[in-house]
């Protein structure tokens, strides 16, 4: 509309992920939308209360991301950045390229 190309990222955000009721109806249509025109890549995913749920469900959005070709956008924790689990780190490091912007990172596809 008005010659304006819109463009996103979709996904199930980290908080939202501690309502597995709500998170699990959310991973089973996601797929449906990552597709559409101009969805650019699955975000704001990551932590928030670093949770075990949380946790899983960034990992099940990671391995769509995988599936799909597209880049996530990973969200970190407001409280307590430091304490974002090593093994995740160790995981985006190496598998993409990390840019940090403000209190996201946005994880583009390797060259």
């Amino acid at each position: 509309m008005f010659g304006i190309k819109h463009y996103c990222t979709i996904g199930l955000n980290s908080r939202e992920a501690n309502n597995e009721a709500l998170a699990e109806q959310v991973m089973e249509i996601l797929p449906l939308f990552i597709y559409k025109e101009g969805v650019v890549g699955i975000g704001e995913i990551g932590f928030d209360d670093q949770t075990p749920a949380e946790e899983k469900y960034y990992r099940a959005q990671l391995e769509l991301a995988k599936e799909s070709g597209l880049p996530v956008q990973i969200h970190t924790p407001h409280r307590d950045k430091k304490a974002v689990p090593n093994a995740v780190w160790t995981l985006l490091l190496n598998t993409a390229l990390i840019r940090i912007k403000s209190s996201s990172i946005i994880i583009m596809k390797k060259p």
